[in-house]
């Protein structure tokens, strides 16, 4: 059966042929067709849940600035790349995609996987053009250093054309905000996870994707 959706309902339509009528077979009988909206619904159970990873845990973030938390998303927060997820000493940390955790600082004469995800993020937010920036190289060009001063002036930030180590944070997509466990005026130190190791991961500070499943 093949479903698809309708005006107040679901239409379920066989992919089956028709069969053929037989010969010399009766008319069969027929009857007006009335336009209107449909009434009839199904239900389904199941737990609509925002999920990260296959095994249902959120993205664990480990933070590396060093200072005092400033500010600290609010539970339910969306956050899409390019956008800020927290502050340390004022300073925004940022939300980047990709799937190498930052581990360094990034400037001009760089190359790795990390600054791969690094020119794909300034293209796909508009701080470059493709013509300007390869979206898929792993080298820090002038062209990178120039896209990353685009973004750092629209964050308020020193125009420096480099990306300090705890600037950054990358994930693979973005993410909302489930539990937020840090403490505005606390200690950040480099390397502590935000979310502990928990099974239930019940007290993760930056949890799952946006995207709902049902399960």
């Amino acid at each position: 059966m093949v479903a698809a959706p309708a005006t107040g309902g679901v239409v379920a339509m066989s992919s089956a042929k028709p069969a053929t009528p037989a010969a010399q077979e009766p008319p069969a009988n027929t009857a007006a067709v009335e336009r209107g909206r449909l009434s009839d619904t199904v239900s389904q159970y199941g737990t609509l849940t925002y999920r990260a990873r296959s095994d249902g845990s959120p993205y664990p973030v480990f933070n590396q600035a060093r200072g005092t938390y400033t500010k600290l998303p609010n539970s339910g927060d969306q956050i899409g790349c390019g956008g800020v997820l927290y502050r340390v000493n004022n300073k925004p940390v940022v939300l980047l995609c990709g799937s190498t955790p930052a581990y360094r600082a990034l400037s001009q004469g760089d190359s790795g996987p990390d600054v791969a995800e690094l020119n794909a993020n300034l293209v796909d937010l508009g701080y470059a053009t493709r013509a300007q920036l390869d979206p898929s190289s792993g080298s820090f060009s002038f062209e990178t250093a120039s896209a990353l001063e685009k973004l750092q002036a629209k964050l308020g930030e020193d125009q420096t054309g480099s990306l300090a180590l705890g600037r950054a944070v990358f994930l693979p997509e973005s993410v909302r905000i489930a539990n937020v466990a840090g403490e505005l005026g606390a200690s950040a130190r480099p390397g502590a996870q935000s979310c502990p190791p928990h099974p239930t991961r019940s007290r993760c500070s930056w949890p799952s994707i946006r995207r709902s499943r049902v399960r």
